[in-house]
């Protein structure tokens, strides 16, 4: 091969255009993993601050901040002495605080909570629709002062004095609503129902 054969094959060779990365796409390549990093640190802290409030939120209760003016009540106090220490696999944990409140919890199941000597429920009417359950009848309804329900439902015994307010969560069945209408025909006075009128 002659020199000059060599010469042409530099030329080409550095006549051929060189592929560079644009400062764009440089940046977008370092951009990109920092933004998913920063995006999964956000969710991360995200999820924690959720899992602290719901866990704040099954101390203060669904029940512990509603009015029970006749809790005090020695009916409430037999009330809660004939309910069950165990409800399908929710455990009695109560606390002294409030007057006339009963727990039940399971692990990652949330709370069954119970509250003696509630206010009458204002949908309690005529037209209201009414459960028998074990012999006691059922409003579901939220009560004043409740939040709002989140994965469970309220309810409330209406044919029994003083009225017992009762929060499910959702996957805890009817049995704390049957053991807990048990415990209220052994206990609690039947009363008609107050229709509010």
């Amino acid at each position: 091969m002659s020199d000059a054969d060599d010469t042409t094959t530099e030329s080409a060779q550095s006549a051929a255009p060189r592929t560079r990365r644009s400062p764009a796409f440089l940046a977008t390549a370092v951009a990109l993993p920092v933004a998913v990093l920063a995006c999964f640190i956000a969710f991360l802290i995200l999820a924690q601050q959720k899992q602290g409030d719901a866990r704040d939120a099954a101390e203060a209760g669904h029940l512990k901040s509603i009015a029970a003016p006749s809790s005090g009540d020695a009916a409430c106090s037999a009330l809660l002495g004939a309910l069950p220490a165990d409800v399908d696999g929710f455990r009695r944990t109560d606390t002294a605080d409030p007057t006339g409140f009963a727990r039940w919890t399971k692990e990652k199941a949330g709370a069954v909570e119970l509250r003696c000597g509630t206010d009458r429920p204002a949908e309690l009417t005529a037209t209201a629709k009414l459960q028998i359950i074990n012999g006691v009848q059922w409003l579901q309804a939220v009560p004043a002062g409740a939040p709002a329900p989140d994965g469970g439902a309220y309810w409330t015994a209406v044919d029994h004095r003083p009225y017992v307010t009762l929060w499910v969560p959702d996957g805890a069945g009817t049995s704390a609503v049957q053991a807990t209408s048990d415990a209220i025909r052994a206990r609690l006075q039947q009363a008609s129902l107050d229709l509010g009128k």
